[in-house]
């Protein structure tokens, strides 16, 4: 790549990206954008030729895409397994220009179809963040409701929630002063 920013730098900071020239060849993508099309080399690809424009309507020319730059667009990457994506497209100085991807609401469907991985996603991404939410949330919805009578401390400190009415063994009624954050166990190490 000539001029413009430096690949390895893009690399790390926005891995789902794409460098194109002024004619809108695709002269860099990220690591996890191509590992979307690992059968189809995005390098040398015409931007228009690899994505569908959905939002904002109407483009089909690349001078209409560099004509909305900094605004949200709506993207689709084609193939075998279409991956609808969100993405921005900045200027990349020296002619070039930057498209930062994301997948939006589709990240559960394309972690899954692609075997994405931590390593996929900018060290600031919050989707790692949101799966481990999404997981924990389908484990705690999946365990049975304790049965009655049964000790709910017991499972409190296996999936992070607080039991805030629960008292230590022999505690009266003055003895719960402890506020429930400090009987909170939380085992997971996110």
């Amino acid at each position: 790549m000539n001029g413009g920013p430096d690949p390895k730098v893009l690399d790390v900071l926005c891995p789902m990206h794409l460098v194109l020239d002024a004619q809108g060849i695709i002269i860099h993508a990220g690591p996890t954008t191509q590992k979307l099309r690992p059968d189809m080399p995005l390098i040398g690809m015409s931007f228009l030729d690899a994505f569908t424009i959905l939002r904002p309507r109407g483009i089909v020319t690349m001078d209409g895409l560099f004509g909305v730059r900094n605004i949200k667009l709506h993207l689709e990457l084609l193939g075998n397994r279409p991956v609808r994506l969100k993405g921005v497209l900045v200027s990349g100085g020296q002619g070039t220009a930057i498209v930062n991807l994301s997948f939006g609401i589709t990240i559960l469907d394309s972690v899954r179809n692609y075997a994405l991985t931590n390593a996929d996603f900018a060290a600031t991404d919050l989707a790692i963040e949101m799966l481990y939410l999404v997981e924990a949330n389908a484990a705690a919805q999946a365990e049975p409701a304790p049965a009655r009578g049964q000790d709910r401390r017991r499972g409190a400190g296996l999936h992070g929630h607080v039991d805030r009415t629960a008292q230590p063994p022999g505690a009266g009624p003055d003895a719960g002063a402890a506020s429930g954050s400090e009987r909170a166990v939380c085992r997971h190490a996110y």
